[in-house]
């Protein structure tokens, strides 16, 4: 396994990067995009030897930009900041001149136009996702609140109504997720619970368990608790998880819950870190071989403390590999690129790249 820094200069001032996305089945070549404390986000060209290449800022955000998206179909990005806006952006045909952008250090090689805006509060907005056939898209942030909208194009016209909104959470919301197989959405708050919206309704909320609390309170020095399920949607995984050991201090845990079980209490934990966690990342592909779920195959996931990254596998849910130290400061974002490849994003403002050999995942499972 191989970990290196990518010094390139990211952002303006090496500002914080919050948010990192990878465009999936792109037709030209493969674009890696960057949400930053500066306000932009960044296009960028990832190269066959690693090695990245600047293509366009996009700099209509008038604060922090949290979060960006890809949508399943590759041709929009969502992006969502401190200043309480959902932007939807397309690819232009031609390069466009921003002129109202301060940003002219680097020659933008393509640009992007936003085509519609969403904004129901003023409060910043921590997290979004897709849906997976890209007609819905979820949000949460910092008045307490997940929201859902609507999003639709007719005539080349593109609109996002706002059609849900929940307010079971009491603090911020810092992670939603949709189920990849569209039954629920998932969010994750600082007021120390998880909860599943199931038929736009709340399903379940886990918060103690035996009368203990399962997450890290609003203390915890972290924007973010972005959770995730697997591919397949068996399992969800949660992070800024605790437990109270014997000897009444706490531990930083990961806690797992099934399909089977997100009305009841997690399946298991993953323990052993030496800080919380903040971040986890599934590698989309299936490896094969069983695993302890009673499946034929298996899936490699990535948690990320708030300076380390532990690879583990669904297999045996036993460390595989981990590595430190490869930033200043916090561990942001992950993102797995191709199925080799784990980016990392850091408020230090650099992102880092984690190549791993094949030997440590095994043949690819097919069905």
């Amino acid at each position: 396994m191989e970990a290196h820094a990518i010094t390139i200069h990211w952002h303006n001032d090496n500002q914080p990067i919050y948010s990192i996305d990878y465009q999936p089945n792109s037709q030209d070549f493969k674009r890696l995009i960057t949400g930053g404390g500066d306000n932009n986000i960044r296009i960028w060209k990832f190269l066959e030897n690693d090695s990245i290449e600047y293509l366009s800022t996009l700099s209509k955000h008038t604060q922090a930009v949290n979060v960006v998206r890809f949508n399943p179909q590759a041709n929009i990005i969502a992006s969502a900041g401190d200043d309480g806006t959902i932007l939807l952006w397309i690819k232009s045909d031609t390069i466009i001149k921003d002129l109202e952008s301060s940003d002219q250090q680097f020659e933008d090689l393509e640009s992007w136009k936003v085509v519609t805006s969403l904004r129901s509060s003023t409060s910043e907005i921590m997290d979004i996702c897709w849906s997976n056939n890209g007609e819905y898209l979820i949000s949460g942030s910092m008045d307490n609140i997940l929201r859902v909208y609507k999003i639709e194009e007719k005539n080349g016209v593109w609109s996002g109504d706002l059609i849900n909104s929940f307010n079971n959470h009491s603090h911020y919301v810092q992670g939603v997720y949709y189920d990849p197989i569209d039954e629920f959405i998932v969010s994750q708050s600082a007021d120390r619970s998880v909860n599943i919206y199931k038929d736009f309704q709340l399903y379940a909320k886990f918060q103690k368990f035996n009368n203990l609390n399962l997450y890290h309170s609003e203390t915890l020095q972290s924007f973010f608790r972005r959770l995730c399920f697997s591919p397949d949607g068996s399992l969800l995984l949660t992070p800024a998880g605790l437990e109270n050991t014997d000897n009444e201090k706490e531990s930083n845990v990961v806690y797992i819950y099934s399909r089977g079980s997100l009305g009841k209490s997690p399946i298991m934990k993953l323990s052993g870190f030496n800080k919380p966690t903040i971040v986890i990342s599934f590698n989309e592909r299936k490896f094969k071989g069983g695993s302890v779920l009673d499946l034929p195959y298996y899936y490699i996931f990535a948690i990320a403390t708030q300076e380390s990254i532990l690879l583990y596998s669904t297999k045996d849910f036993k460390i595989l590999a981990s590595v430190s130290n490869l930033h200043y400061s916090s561990i942001t974002a992950l993102k797995w690129i191709e199925y080799n490849k784990l980016l990392i994003s850091s408020t230090d403002g650099f992102c880092s790249i984690v190549k791993i050999n094949d030997d440590l995942f095994g043949e690819i499972y097919t069905e």
